[in-house]
């Protein structure tokens, strides 16, 4: 599947992921797959990633819209806070549904589940409603970065429903949708940038990203 190519924008997103988290980009996408990098200024040892695409004109709605889940953690990054020249980027290609959104947004969220077994728990629920709860249950740290996006498909984001399982082929599609664990670890290219053992359609740059 390809889209028209109406943009001469870049093809990737680029997140940043740190305690405040902050981004100002805004994206027009024609494209079928988007080269996403993100990294870290604190590293949460086995925390994993989600990407979601929101519903049109929602900044809530992330849930019924998982691009890919569980992309695990990358534990040999080791950033120093404050010093950029110690953060590592992460890069993941992901598909992008052949929508038409005037006014959606990616998002990129990171469960802490670092903090789960000093808690005494061995998992978490992700709930949108619940990221303080302190139940027990649920996940009660999460860095949370958007960034607005423009995409020029052909089905109206109203009309289109978001696939509810992981692609067959992501090696982490077994865990379940809300559910995060401690140590989602991961093995990674030798500078630390791509995630080893996926299928290339994930390690695949899209666009002059790199």
């Amino acid at each position: 599947m390809s889209f028209s190519q109406l943009t001469s924008l870049p093809f990737c997103l680029s997140l940043s992921l740190s305690l405040s988290l902050s981004l100002s980009l805004s994206l027009s996408l024609s494209l079928s797959s988007l080269l996403v990098v993100f990294e870290e200024s604190i590293a949460h040892k086995g925390a994993p990633f989600r990407i979601a695409l929101s519903t049109e004109g929602s900044d809530t709605e992330y849930a019924s819209c998982i691009l890919l889940n569980h992309l695990p953690h990358n534990d040999d990054n080791a950033p120093i806070y404050g010093i950029e020249s110690t953060y590592t980027k992460t890069y993941i290609t992901v598909e992008i549904p052949n929508v038409r959104c005037e006014r959606c947004a990616l998002q990129l969220m990171n469960p802490m589940t670092d903090k789960l077994e000093g808690m005494g728990m061995s998992q978490c629920i992700y709930d949108p409603l619940c990221t303080t709860c302190m139940d027990g249950i649920h996940c009660f740290s999460n860095y949370h970065s958007c960034a607005n996006v423009r995409i020029n498909g052909t089905i109206p984001r109203a009309d289109y429903k978001c696939p509810t399982q992981a692609p067959t082929n992501w090696p982490y599609g077994h865990f379940p949708a809300d559910t995060y664990y401690p140590r989602e670890v991961g093995d990674f290219s030798s500078n630390g940038e791509w995630l080893a053992n996926v299928p290339a359609q994930y390690t695949t740059p899209t666009g002059p990203c790199v």
